[in-house]
């Protein structure tokens, strides 16, 4: 009687592993898509943090610092042949100065995107999902993914070119400084 007892738990728990396993099977595809859009994410976070924020960081400090002193000690002439070169500096403000909050809503969306992929995947896995609402929550995490690897990419490309704006134009800005406290 035992022995009975035990093959038929045994049975129940074969089919209730099968019956997962094909579960999953059936959703492969799905899975798959899943797996590759987290992939996507981690190398966009990964490019997002080869942008050395440090750099950024005092960069900026010393941009501040110098538009401080020019606003303060430069006289407000539109004829004076520095005037372009004051321009272009004070546009380096909002682009590299906002990096650094745009980087870390970034990281926020990052790992938002990745915990709804996961809790997607969770879903489907263990039955919770129906078929056709499924390939609509795909997508839709897919639609997300794509633009936020998108905002990324644009970020890094923003914050470079401001990087070398400010790298070609500060030291005439020094020099403009260096100039004013001479006087």
């Amino acid at each position: 009687m035992k022995m009975y007892k035990i093959s038929h738990l045994v049975l129940a728990f074969v089919m209730i592993l099968s019956f997962t396993e094909c579960k999953n099977n059936q959703y492969k595809k799905e899975l798959a898509r899943i797996d590759s859009l987290k992939i996507v994410l981690n190398q966009a976070e990964k490019k997002l943090a080869e942008l050395d924020t440090n750099v950024v960081h005092e960069k900026y400090k010393e941009y501040k610092k110098n538009l401080n002193f020019i606003t303060a000690n430069y006289p407000d002439k539109k004829k004076d042949p520095n005037w372009n070169t004051l321009c272009q500096y004070s546009m380096i403000d909002e682009p590299l100065g906002g990096f650094n909050n745009e980087q870390h809503h970034l990281k926020n969306e990052l790992m938002y995107s990745r915990k709804q992929l996961d809790s997607l995947k969770f879903d489907i896995q263990n039955g919770n999902v129906e078929k056709e609402k499924m390939n609509i929550y795909i997508e839709s995490e897919s639609n997300a993914v794509a633009d936020l690897e998108q905002k990324i990419k644009e970020a890094i490309e923003t914050a470079q070119t401001e990087l070398n704006r400010f790298d070609t134009i500060n030291p005439k800005i020094e020099k403009i400084i260096k100039s004013i406290k001479k006087k």
